[in-house]
């Protein structure tokens, strides 16, 4: 989006229009030709639709970064920097590198580093107090600054609620707020000295408990972006009944969706062009489960789905294999398997073209996903850019 902006604005330049005509007289009259610098390098322009397609990266996964995949992306956020002592450390990352080095070769990608995650903690301690969110913002900063990165994610699990293993406190609400203002302050005081644009987003998550555990609409002013973590609906806290993880629409009245998720945040006062929904790549196991004449689906299991699966192995090793059949939920969008006993939710290729067709068609910011390393295939990431070209 902002290279679109950037480029529409240059070929408005005169200066560079007559500077362009001089450049193709002379290789026209000298018999030069040549290939832009940018596919010399291999390097990839990125996705056309304007939208936003953002692809989490775990260091502890050691993602390896497919140039192929360069075409689709716009956002590349590293997770996850910690809170130690106060402040904002990436000394655990191993495959830092990765990164810089795909950026390096594919500079239209912007990447922020993520802060936070499931049972990060830390967050609820330095929003606290004036001196500790000067702290908290002093060394995000500067790790962004170290990395190269050209902006911040925050994905702190949640604000007042201690299920994670995290501290908590009834003022979280409040104090995220504030945190969130300070980061913004900061970074537009970075942005003001060099002119470089620098981003800030949140993970929230798909949930109305999340929404209200939040000053949403204030919050808004200060983020450029609001990434629903759409996924994770059924399973793990959920409980143990199996269900759709990742459905665009609630597959009954009252179940968990993006469409219901994204719209509650909306109603709160998060403008539609700053949303953006959340697509799994990997799906969740349940065991232990009856059919219930649903074949396994909104069933009691032995487990919460707990076990975790990349989307290559579901494809390699349960579609339509070793007695799993694959159904497809109407009312959700969702595609599911069962084989008589265990029961696999996941998002596929035709599940996340849906979400992004529905990104499009609302006007919101975009598509994000977790995570890059599970899927090798590309084929998720290829039918998100399908469906944000409305194809």
């Amino acid at each position: 989006m902002y290279i679109l902006k950037r480029f529409r604005s240059e070929w408005g330049n005169p200066k560079r229009k007559v500077s362009g005509y001089l450049l193709s007289a002379m290789m026209l009259l000298t018999g030069v030709t040549a290939l832009p610098a940018q596919a010399a390098s291999g390097a990839s322009a990125g996705p056309s639709h304007g939208k936003v397609v953002a692809a989490y990266a775990f260091d502890a996964k050691g993602p390896s970064f497919a140039d192929r995949d360069a075409r689709y992306l716009t956002h590349i956020k590293w997770a996850f920097a910690l809170i130690e002592s106060g402040k904002v450390s990436g000394a655990h990352w191993r495959h830092i590198d990765k990164l810089a080095a795909y950026k390096r070769k594919h500079p239209h990608i912007k990447t922020l580093v993520a802060v936070g995650g499931w049972g990060a903690d830390g967050f609820s301690q330095a929003a606290a107090t004036p001196e500790g969110r000067q702290t908290f913002v002093a060394s995000a900063i500067e790790l962004m600054n170290k990395h190269g990165f050209d902006g911040i994610d925050i994905d702190w699990e949640y604000p007042g609620v201690s299920a994670a293993g995290i501290a908590a406190s009834k003022d979280d609400k409040r104090n995220f707020t504030l945190l969130l203002r300070d980061l913004r302050r900061g970074l537009d005081a970075h942005t003001a000295r060099d002119g470089k644009k620098r981003l800030l987003t949140i993970a929230v998550g798909a949930s109305q408990t999340c929404v209200d555990g939040i000053e949403t609409a204030t919050i808004a002013q200060y983020v450029d972006f609001v990434n629903v973590m759409t996924y994770d609906l059924a399973g793990a806290g959920a409980g143990a009944r199996t269900g759709h993880h990742a459905a665009m629409y609630p597959s009954r009245p009252g179940d968990p969706s993006a469409h219901t998720a994204l719209e509650a945040y909306e109603r709160a006062g998060v403008p539609r062009r700053k949303l953006v929904i959340g697509a799994a790549f990997y799906g969740r196991m349940w065991k232990g489960v009856e059919d219930g004449g649903k074949n396994g689906l909104h069933q009691a299991a032995a487990d919460r789905g707990n076990t975790t699966i990349n989307y290559p192995s579901i494809m390699q090793n349960y579609f339509q294999k070793n007695g799993y059949k694959v159904y497809w939920d109407d009312g959700a969008c969702a595609p599911y398997l069962y084989n008589g006993e265990n029961f696999i939710s996941f998002d596929n290729t035709e599940s996340v073209r849906i979400k992004a067709r529905y990104a499009r068609s609302r006007g919101l910011g975009g598509v994000m996903f977790w995570e890059y390393s599970l899927d090798s295939s590309g084929d998720l990431l290829k039918a998100i850019d399908t469906g944000l070209n409305n194809k």
